[in-house]
């Protein structure tokens, strides 16, 4: 302990980097009032899912008193029993034990989404982000009416909405939500009036519509970006009529129904004629269908409308498994590249090896147990998306922080797999998280400052790895600037 105490804070906050948090929580805390106000400048994101069940006792009664004044993210289980939450949170009040909590993931538990998230003593004032892992029929008007969060993200189960009981909620502004029934989007949007960015799965897209004329249609001012999965031809047709701002800017959404042939949105130019009238506004259009036979309407996007606005269809093929790509897939045009990228740009990457297999877009989301990058299919509100962080202008040296969680950063060290990883560190500071952007024939290239390697999606796999040379299609990227 003599030598690191040697150390100036600036290379131990380095250290820190390479560490998990319960890890520096484990080594360091209560060691002396050095390093108690080191960890203050830290943001620690305490995840007790990941703590052995037998040494749970030890972090609810030693650790977490110390330390919850500094933890910024918590995350909980359904490991931990009353007896357990009676500990971490004194009586169940989060605010004393953790002041200055902006994240929250909660489990699958009704005993610990109550007690924490209904407890009139928790006001979670200072909360930005809540995920919580949502209850089959779910009724979340507590949530709604207590939630400060500007992001909210339900997993799992599909929820119901009660138009009767529901507040009106002025915080969310980013929400991901399951939901049982269509008119439980329309309750949604109506009690959502500074909601920005809205993404929506629904469990059930054979649905009745005939309500729909007489829901009075009230979207936020503020609405810009939708993403929508699951749904059928005929919901899309409604909502565009019906229920979206006419100033919306990007709409997203995912068929995979039979109604797609038969459809009228998809005769005669209507959903062409739908966007231009309802949607004059839409600057960003992803559409994907996918059916359980090849069909033939490519033609329907082949209009001059579409082919100026360079949108991104897309039609998959499920019996065989295969994607057909709707013409026009232009994700950029050259202009995006004459100047370097922004500090502050939301981007998103899209291999161009992946094409064919249809696992295109780069993903912040970890697959459980690891910490290697991988390509998803499908772009989503917040994992596919990266803000850029701009160390070099002119020699156009940028570092990719995920926005899922701004704690984690794109890292080309392979440790020895040859795939790349996304690792925690409060700032991009060495050369594993810089990546140099080059032009490579009307695409973009991204190589690694640490050795000079190239990022690279496999076009076999969903895997992201790193190679020596750019002769690889899996090497070659388009990027969309949100």
């Amino acid at each position: 302990m003599g030598r690191l105490e040697e150390l100036p804070n600036e290379l131990l906050l380095v250290i820190f980097s390479y560490l998990s948090s319960i890890e520096i929580i484990y080594s360091f805390v209560n060691l002396n009032n050095r390093y108690s106000q080191i960890l203050s400048l830290y943001s620690i994101d305490l995840d007790l899912s990941s703590i052995n069940i037998e040494n749970l006792n030890y972090y609810c009664q030693k650790i977490i008193p110390a330390v919850g004044a500094y933890v910024h993210s918590l995350t909980l289980n359904n490991k931990l029993s009353e007896k357990y939450l009676e500990i971490i949170l004194k009586a169940n009040q989060i605010d004393y034990v953790f002041p200055n909590l902006e994240k929250f993931t909660l489990p699958h538990s009704k005993q610990i989404q109550e007690n924490l998230l209904f407890n009139d003593n928790n006001t979670l004032k200072n909360l930005k982000f809540l995920q919580i892992v949502s209850q089959k029929d779910m009724e979340c008007e507590k949530i709604f009416e207590k939630c400060c969060a500007q992001t909210v993200l339900f997993e799992g189960n599909g929820v119901q909405l009660v138009n009767k009981y529901l507040p009106i909620n002025n915080c969310i502004c980013n929400l991901k939500i399951t939901l049982n029934l269509a008119k439980n989007f329309f309750i949604l949007i109506d009690h959502l009036p500074n909601i920005q960015y809205l993404n929506v799965t629904f469990t059930n897209n054979n649905v009745d519509l005939s309500f729909v004329k007489d829901v009075p249609s009230k979207p936020s001012r503020f609405l810009i970006q939708i993403e929508m999965n699951n749904v059928s031809c005929s919901f899309i047709e409604t909502i565009i009529a019906h229920a979206l701002p006419v100033h919306l800017k990007s709409l997203s959404f995912k068929t995979n129904t039979v109604d797609v042939s038969t459809s009228s949105l998809m005769k005669n130019s209507n959903f062409e004629r739908l966007l231009s009238i309802y949607l004059p506004q839409l600057e960003k259009l992803n559409f994907y269908i996918s059916t359980i036979t090849k069909l033939s309407i490519i033609d329907q996007f082949k209009t001059d409308y579409f082919l100026q606005r360079k949108w991104f269809v897309q039609h998959s093929n499920d019996k065989c498994n295969m994607r057909y790509p709707i013409y026009p897939i232009i994700l950029h045009t050259d202009d995006c590249y004459q100047s370097v990228f922004c500090t502050g740009d939301i981007i998103s990457l899209v291999c161009l090896g992946h094409i064919k297999t249809g696992f295109i877009w780069l993903s912040g989301l970890l697959p459980p147990a690891t910490t290697t990058i991988q390509l998803v299919a499908e772009p989503t509100l917040f994992s596919t998306k990266w803000r850029v962080v701009v160390h070099d202008h002119k020699k156009d040296v940028i570092s990719l922080q995920c926005l899922l969680d701004k704690y984690y950063w794109l890292d080309g060290t392979t440790n020895n797999t040859g795939q790349v990883q996304l690792t925690r560190a409060n700032k991009p500071l060495q050369n594993n998280f810089k990546w140099t952007v080059t032009k490579l024939d009307n695409s973009i290239g991204f190589r690694c400052l640490l050795d000079g390697s190239w990022l690279d999606g496999r076009t076999e796999t969903k895997d992201v790895i790193t190679q020596l040379t750019s002769q690889y299609s899996g090497t070659r990227w388009n990027v969309i600037i949100q």
